[in-house]
C-alpha cells in the first residue's frame, strides 16, 4: 500500500448567502441554480469526509486514511495537538451576501460548555473581493458580553459593529471571542481548527429555507465573546524571496501556520514534509506539478541580501527539516509519480513525504497550511533570514 500526495475532492455546501464564484475562479461545475457558500477542501468530520480523487488511494475517506496511516499521514506535531482527529478544517467561503454576525469559543470554553468539538481559531486569506467590500471584524467600542447580548436581543447590535475593508491578498486572523462576519462580495480561504462550533449573534433579519428567522445563540455567544476586540487591519505577511519565486508567511499560531508560495513562470520551490506535519496545498492561481526532488543546496535572496548555499529555512524552506524519512513512502513503498496541479485543486502531502518541489511553466500561487512548532519553524528561520523582530511578531497570534 502506498502513500503519496493525496488530491482531494471538494465538498460543495449550499448556503442561503452563497454564490457562484467558485465556478468563475476555478472553473468548477456547480449544480444549476445552487448557491454554494462553502467548499470544504480538507475535512475529517462525521458529517463530511474528504475523499481522495485519484491515485492508489482513490475513493478513500480522510478518516480511513488517518486511522490506517496515523502519524505517517498527519505527523507527530499534529497528532500531539489534536489526538484522535485531523487537526484542521479548510474551506473556500463564497459570501455573495452578508454572513451572520458570530463568535467562536476557545478550547477551554468549548469544554466548559459541553461542546463535542474543540474551540475554533481561524484565519482568512481574501482571494477575491468586489470593490468596496468590507467585513465585520470586532466591535466599535469595548462592551461587556451582557451588553452585546442585550443589543442583539433588541435588534440594535448593528451600530456597535466594527467594519474593515477587504482586498485580495489580505490575511485576517480570527481568534476565539472575536465578533466577526464576512461581508458581501468576498471569497476567502479559511483555515481553522477542526471544529464546527458557531454562536450566532445576529443574522440581519434573514430567514431560513422554512421562512422563519434562523436561530441565534445569544447566551453562549455572550459568555465567550471578547468585548475588547476591535477593528484592525490585515496581518502584513513576511515575504522571503527565493530563486524560484517567493514564500510569504501569512499568519502562524499554535494550531496552524499559513504560507503563500508563489512559483514564478518556469521556476520551482522546494519544500519538505519531515514527519512532524502534513502540508495542505491549495492552488489559488495557475497550474503546475508536485514532484519528488532531493534538493541541491540552493541560493536565495533574503530581504535584499544574497545567501549562497544552505537555504535559511532549513535545507528547502518553510516548516520543518529532514529527519531521515524516505520520500513519498507509505508502509515501505516509494511513490515517485508526479501530481499535476490546476487552479482550485487541493492536495494533502503526507507528513512522511520528505522532499518535494512545486514547479510551474506559466506560474503558480499555492496556499500552504500545516501544524507548526512556532519557535523552530517560524521564529528561528525568519530570524536567520534577517527579518526584523516587529515583522515576526505581527504574524504570530
Amino acid at each position: 500500500m502506498t502513500l503519496g500526495p493525496l488530491k482531494l475532492t471538494p465538498l460543495h455546501v449550499e448556503k442561503p448567502w452563497g454564490g457562484r464564484a467558485l465556478s468563475r475562479l476555478f472553473g468548477r461545475t456547480l449544480s444549476e441554480g445552487a448557491c454554494i457558500g462553502e467548499s470544504w477542501e480538507v475535512s475529517d468530520r462525521p458529517e463530511a469526509q474528504s475523499l481522495v480523487a485519484e491515485g492508489p488511494q482513490k475513493g478513500r475517506a480522510l478518516e480511513d486514511l488517518r486511522r490506517t496511516f496515523g502519524e505517517a499521514l498527519i505527523g507527530t506535531l499534529a497528532s500531539a495537538v489534536s489526538p484522535g482527529r485531523f487537526p484542521l478544517l479548510i474551506k473556500w467561503i463564497d459570501a455573495r451576501e452578508l454572513l451572520s454576525v458570530q463568535v467562536h469559543p476557545d478550547d477551554g470554553a468549548a469544554r466548559a460548555l459541553g461542546e463535542p468539538d474543540p474551540g475554533k481559531t481561524e484565519a482568512w486569506i481574501v482571494a477575491d473581493a468586489e470593490p468596496g467590500a468590507r467585513m465585520v471584524y470586532g466591535l466599535r467600542e469595548r462592551m461587556t458580553g451582557e451588553a452585546v447580548r442585550a443589543a442583539a436581543a433588541a435588534g440594535g447590535i448593528e451600530p456597535h459593529l466594527g467594519w474593515v475593508a477587504a482586498q485580495p491578498g489580505d490575511c485576517f486572523m480570527v481568534p476565539p471571542g472575536a465578533v466577526h462576519a464576512l461581508g458581501a462580495g468576498i471569497v476567502v480561504y479559511e483555515v481553522q481548527q477542526n471544529s464546527n462550533i458557531t454562536y450566532r449573534l445576529w443574522d440581519w433579519g434573514r430567514t431560513g429555507a422554512d421562512g422563519r428567522p434562523r436561530d441565534l445563540h445569544l447566551d453562549r455567544a455572550a459568555s465567550v465573546l471578547d468585548g475588547g476586540f476591535g477593528p484592525q487591519g490585515p496581518v502584513p505577511p513576511v515575504r522571503i524571496a527565493l530563486d524560484g519565486g517567493s514564500r510569504r508567511y501569512a499568519v502562524a499560531c499554535s494550531h496552524f501556520a499559513v504560507e503563500i508560495l508563489e512559483v514564478r513562470p518556469g521556476g520551482s520551490i522546494a519544500d519538505r514534509c519531515d514527519g512532524r506535519s502534513f502540508h495542505a496545498l491549495t492552488v489559488w492561481e495557475g497550474n503546475g506539478e508536485i514532484i519528488p526532488h532531493p534538493p541541491p543546496a540552493p541560493s536565495l535572496s533574503v530581504y535584499g541580501e544574497r545567501a549562497v548555499g544552505r537555504d535559511l529555512m532549513g535545507a528547502t524552506g518553510g516548516v520543518g527539516g529532514n529527519n531521515g524519512l524516505s520520500p513519498w513512502s507509505g508502509e515501505g513503498e516509494v511513490v515517485s509519480r508526479l501530481t499535476p496541479l490546476s487552479a482550485g485543486d487541493t492536495v494533502l502531502v503526507p507528513a512522511c513525504a520528505g522532499d518535494y518541489r512545486l514547479t510551474s511553466a506559466p506560474g503558480l500561487r499555492v496556499i500552504k497550511s500545516c501544524v507548526p512548532d512556532l519557535d523552530a519553524d517560524v521564529v528561528a528561520p525568519l530570524r536567520r533570514a534577517g527579518v526584523p523582530e516587529e515583522d515576526i511578531r505581527r504574524i504570530l497570534r
